[in-house]
């Protein structure tokens, strides 16, 4: 079976919000997909550089209405994160996004 990727732009992955924030759902979130079959294939593309064995999920939000989940997994750059945007209601990836706190809030390297 054939992944199909999907880079989301910031517009895409804005959209995504529906409110003003999200909510943190690290410890309670239900999975709603194995989203480990696109991550690895999304991380092998964008950070082929990173060891896909030792990567987990860093923390999961949802919108404030339900539709998404943003789970986070980090990679071995601070504060850089490869997000998978879940619909919640449809069980599927709506795509990737690349979360680089550092350039955002200029915190830790955040550079690749």
């Amino acid at each position: 079976m054939t992944i199909q990727l999907r880079e989301l732009t910031q517009v895409d992955y804005d959209a995504t919000w529906r409110g003003p924030s999200m909510v943190d759902k690290t410890t309670t979130a239900t999975e709603v997909l194995d989203i480990w079959p696109y991550a690895d294939a999304a991380l092998n593309i964008s950070y082929p550089h990173e060891c896909n064995c030792n990567l987990k999920v860093n923390h999961v939000y949802e919108s404030q209405d339900g539709q998404f989940q943003h789970i986070l997994i980090g990679t071995n750059t601070s504060n850089l994160y490869l997000v998978i945007v879940v619909n919640i209601p449809e069980k599927k990836i709506e795509g990737h996004f690349h979360l680089n706190l550092g350039q955002l809030y200029g915190v830790g390297d955040g550079n690749a």
